[in-house]
């Protein structure tokens, strides 16, 4: 289970919510963002939504006004970036592992699994005085 849900809002007010089988609609074969990818230049908002919290937390960033809204609050990330504004969404996965080795051939000799974390992290990409920036917020 995805520990988060996304949702986005086009710069028409229709809204896709992603599915928790993550399961696009347009191709099966593929998960959810694909279809957002298809409309890209068309995203106005972008929300994760937590699925394991009794009350879901809302993480949004908004590409019209380049605010960030974390639980309600608004913030801005930097120097206000004007104009077209690029979506930016991922997950990072990392897995940890406890490994010993040999010394002398670097053969190891056990590697045990010890946890693993994923991060998502949303924002996007924009012109600062002709410069490619990216914002973006990390969340657990």
């Amino acid at each position: 289970m995805l520990k988060y849900l996304f949702e986005a809002t086009f710069k028409d007010g229709t809204v896709y919510k992603q599915n928790k089988e993550d399961i696009s609609i347009t191709d099966p074969k593929r998960s959810c963002f694909y279809d957002i990818t298809q409309k890209l230049d068309q995203v106005a908002q972008f929300t994760l939504i937590s699925q394991v919290n009794v009350i879901p937390q809302r993480y949004t960033v908004d590409l019209i006004t380049g605010l960030f809204h974390i639980r309600g609050k608004a913030i801005q990330v930097g120097e206000d970036i004007l104009g077209k504004k690029k979506l930016i969404f991922y997950r990072r996965h990392r897995e940890h592992t406890t490994a010993t080795y040999e010394l002398k051939t670097g053969k190891i000799l056990s590697n045990i699994p010890s946890g693993s974390e994923i991060m998502y992290f949303i924002g996007f990409e924009g012109r600062l005085k002709g410069k490619k920036v990216e914002r973006t917020i990390g969340i657990e």
